[in-house]
């Protein structure tokens, strides 16, 4: 099947221009969005001819991808109504449903449940909607903003209009312009919340650079240079308003970087940038979208997947947060009793503030343990599970401190406590591949504190300083699979470090050889292990990190670790360093609308050494069971593992592998397509034969294939659909060295 051709926003731009530029008719309209997005003309002339959509729809629909028909203005919602209820489309499933009159377009997406409606001839400046048909969706989270959704686009534009106006040939390049865009994203945000002078960035670049940006390098550099020196260092020739930025440094302005060159248009988003209000921008998400959105294929082929906040919370409130939480609540509780007795005079004053003092000392113990918790994500992204642990645990540091602000006589803390927080970004660590989600971890958690920080001034009226950032040296550009943590995350077996995380995922037939490589370097020493899952590195490497003291580890991870033969390969192999399951969610359904969403089924899973504490059960629906034991297969009872046998017991021929097409898909037939093709030829029937595979069986539907035996082969060769499909498969097969399928016999 033909691919789609990956296209630029101005390449896309280019395209829709052509509704501007001329009427374009109805009919074509749906078509001409397609070939706007990617779609290469031959395989949109084979679609006007009814080959690779379902015949039998009145329009044109394109399983998994796209709805289009023409109607009249005033049947636009009607048509789109009618459209969103059809059972064929519903069936199809497409990402995108679109009605148009040639003037007016009305569409749905299907994922997002959004509307859109733009004139044809607009449509060359408001195309952000159909991304989806290019294979891009925007990621949704919980917690999004619609600051957090403008500054990505923005910064993805900008990103995109420095690589077309830029020759970048080395990875130093590359990691350059990440950093640039690092430091852009900071000055941005840095003018919008008190850290600059308010608009000092944006003003500056507006007033002192030319339009057509010829000097805008020269500027930026120079206060680049300035952000990275102390007073006393800087050239004294360079000019005040440029002198006006203040010290920055914590590694983010440290070196000189070689900047891009910068076109008019890159001056103008700059400023556009920052123009919005960047005061609102959450960095726990923040940083994964401008990651996805300035280069989601690369992050989609590692197989990382965006981990949401409440999937996040899934992680680390059994982890250690709920425990921490509870205390606090324990101390909260004696407040409130001590509270209520004073008021209806059941103590005095005195008594009241005595008790307080019992309190106080409960609340600093509880702030000194957390000060000396480290918490490492191996796989870290962009920062998400570190900067959500952050703030929730400064969270519940304020909690704290309003409890002992209520224990004391007039309200008053303490002034050893009105230092700062006792939270630090020295208590973060991570592991991160590649370079430009390393660099916006980093940046994302200083985002994080600033915003924590002017939380503590607003609550406690307690002034940090902003800068200088403090240097993050513990978030590291490395192959978690080949670094040793120990390395990374150094500790001693009695402090308590968590370790957490959403490792990438990859079966052994999509692994590439590097990670084959991460796979005999982790689990070499494991009986079959290619048999298993990639995300076994971090589990077997968690569990080295973590044996014989106090440290626990919990992450997300597909339910095959927990399946199969999966079970006897690895989990023996962590059990015997003297460690258990302490709890698990069992399997739900991942519900990201990431690039590529992770079409799987996840659990979550924490790890640490074995104990007679209850162990925390978590269904799909959310509920907990106390268990005395959770095996492998993360059920409540003891661990028997089921393991391969080495013959069948039944002698039966040997089954290397289940159900496994081969053909490029070119043999499997829809409902629709199998019925199209009895209808104009009765005699195919015989070699048409119903299919199922794992996916059907598990969710329902109905799928056929072509099921040809030699003897069949001169009739099927006779049927023209049979014998294009057949060519299709016989050279699909023979382009990725596969046996050709002369003689096929079936999909499998």
């Amino acid at each position: 099947m033909a691919k789609k051709i990956q296209l630029g926003y101005k390449e896309i731009e280019g395209r829709l221009r052509l509704f501007h530029e001329q009427q374009v008719p109805a009919a074509e309209v749906g078509y001409h969005l397609l070939y706007s997005f990617g779609k290469g003309e031959r395989e949109l002339e084979r679609m006007r001819e009814g080959k690779g959509v379902i015949k039998t729809f009145e329009g044109l629909l394109l399983k998994g991808e796209f709805c289009y028909c023409e109607t009249t203005n005033l049947q636009l919602t009607a048509r789109l109504e009618e459209l969103k209820a059809d059972a064929a489309v519903r069936k199809a499933a497409p990402k995108i449903i679109a009605v148009s009159d040639g003037r007016t377009l009305r569409a749905w997406d299907c994922r997002r449940q959004q509307t859109f409606e733009q004139q044809v001839d607009r449509l060359f400046c408001d195309f952000d909607f159909f991304y989806p048909l290019a294979g891009i969706e925007r990621i949704e989270y919980v917690e999004e903003s619609p600051a957090d959704m403008k500054a990505a686009e923005k910064l993805a534009k900008l990103h995109d209009e420095i690589r077309a106006y830029n020759e970048f040939s080395s990875d130093s390049d590359l990691h350059d312009l990440n950093i640039f865009i690092a430091r852009l994203l900071f000055c941005f945000f840095a003018e919008d919340t008190g850290i600059f002078e308010q608009n000092i960035f944006t003003d500056s670049v507006k007033m002192y650079t030319k339009e057509d940006g010829s000097d805008l390098n020269q500027f930026l550099d120079d206060a680049f240079l300035v952000m990275r020196l102390d007073a006393k260092d800087r050239p004294s020739e360079l000019p005040a308003f440029i002198l006006r930025f203040p010290f920055v440094s914590g590694g983010l302005f440290n070196r000189f970087i070689q900047l891009p060159k910068l076109s008019p248009r890159a001056r103008t988003i700059i400023i556009e940038c920052g123009e919005l209000d960047w005061q609102s921008i959450n960095p726990d998400i923040f940083g994964s979208m401008i990651q996805a959105v300035v280069n989601p294929d690369v992050r989609a082929n590692q197989g990382m997947h965006y981990t949401s906040v409440p999937n996040i919370m899934k992680v680390i409130q059994p982890l250690f947060l709920d425990e921490l939480t509870e205390e606090k609540n324990r101390l909260q509780t004696q407040l409130d009793e001590q509270k209520k007795l004073l008021t209806v005079g059941g103590i005095t004053r005195k008594q009241f503030y005595e008790k307080g003092s019992y309190i106080k000392r409960g609340c600093r113990s509880l702030l000194k343990r957390m000060s000396q918790m480290k918490f490492f994500d191996p796989a870290c992204g962009s920062g998400n599970f570190l900067i959500i642990t952050y703030k929730q645990l400064r969270l519940l540091e304020m909690d704290i401190l309003a409890i002992i602000r209520e224990s004391q006589p007039d309200g008053l803390l303490d002034m050893e406590i009105l230092q700062g927080s006792v939270i630090s970004l020295n208590q973060f660590y991570g592991i991160e591949l590649l370079d430009f989600p390393h660099e916006i971890a980093m940046l994302s958690l200083w985002l994080a504190e600033h915003q924590m920080n002017r939380k503590l001034y607003q609550d406690f009226g307690v002034d940090t300083k902003a800068l200088p950032l403090k240097n993050i040296t513990q978030i590291r550009c490395a192959n978690a699979c080949r670094i040793d943590w120990n390395e990374v995350c150094p500790h001693t077996k009695e402090e308590e470090v968590f370790v957490f995380g959403n490792p990438p995922y990859l079966g052994s037939s999509m692994q590439d050889e590097d990670q084959k490589e991460d796979m005999r370097v982790v689990c070499g020493h494991f009986e079959n292990y290619k048999n298993l899952d990639y995300i076994a590195c971090w589990f077997y490497r968690g569990a080295e990190f973590i044996e014989n003291g106090k440290a626990k580890y919990a992450f997300v991870s597909t339910n095959s670790l927990c399946q199969g033969d999966s079970v006897a390969l690895l989990w023996p192999n962590i059990f015997k360093k003297g460690l258990e399951i302490k709890f698990a969610y069992q399997s739900f359904k991942w519900t990201n609308n990431a690039k590529h969403n992770a079409a799987v089924i996840v659990v979550i899973i924490g790890i640490g050494a074995v104990s007679n504490e209850k162990k925390k059960l978590f269904d799909g629906a959310n509920k907990c069971k106390l268990c005395e034991k959770i095996n492998a297969y993360l059920l409540d009872g003891p661990d028997i593992i089921v393991g391969r046998l080495g013959g069948s017991i039944s002698r039966f021929p040997e089954m290397a592998f289940g159900n496994k097409p081969s053909d490029g898909g070119f043999l499997i037939l829809e409902k629709e397509e199998r019925d199209s093709i009895i209808e104009q030829y009765p005699q195919s029937a015989s070699l048409i034969k119903m299919y199922h595979g794992a996916d059907s069986f598990i969710n329902g539907g109905v799928r056929y294939c072509l099921w040809i035996t030699d003897e069949d082969l001169p009739l099927a060769k006779s049927i023209a659909p049979i014998a294009e499909r057949i060519e299709n498969a016989h050279q699909g097969a023979t382009r990725f060295g596969q046996k050709p399928c002369a003689d096929v016999h079936s999909s499998g």
